[in-house]
């Protein structure tokens, strides 16, 4: 496998904008928005994916913003699927983009901190004694 630099893939760095490492929301907002600016630059099955992924990302930002809790879940699932179907896509034609890379730096630092929240709030509570 190796890593080229693709120049029309550029463009997927706008939809990072919106990145804030301290918080999930941005991040799953960036993550949508870096794979919405490049469908005009991909071909058709890759548009309806890319399409399909920005639908979802953004469902998933306007589930945490009403704060509905199963918007972690979405926050963690959709970029592991993300993930791992890149690297098999890079897999399986044999070359990566930088740009693609940093994407995925970006869903991966959102799916940790969407995993941290998700088990911090599932952790058991402790028993409350009587001082």
């Amino acid at each position: 496998m190796s890593v080229h630099f693709e120049a029309e893939y550029t463009v997927a760095v706008a939809g990072l904008v919106t990145w804030d490492a301290r918080l999930t929301l941005p991040l799953v907002l960036a993550a949508g928005s870096a794979h919405a600016v490049l469908i005009p630059v991909v071909e058709q099955q890759r548009q309806v994916l890319f399409g399909l992924y920005f639908l979802a990302m953004t469902g998933v930002f306007a589930l945490g913003v009403v704060r509905i809790g199963i918007w972690r879940l979405g926050a963690v699932l959709f970029p592991a699927g993300s993930i791992a179907g890149y690297f098999y896509f890079a897999a399986i034609a044999h070359q990566a983009d930088w740009i693609g890379l940093a994407v995925k730096v970006v869903e991966a630092v959102g799916f940790v901190a969407a995993l941290s929240g998700l088990l911090r709030n599932r952790a058991p509570q402790g028993r409350r004694t009587l001082a």
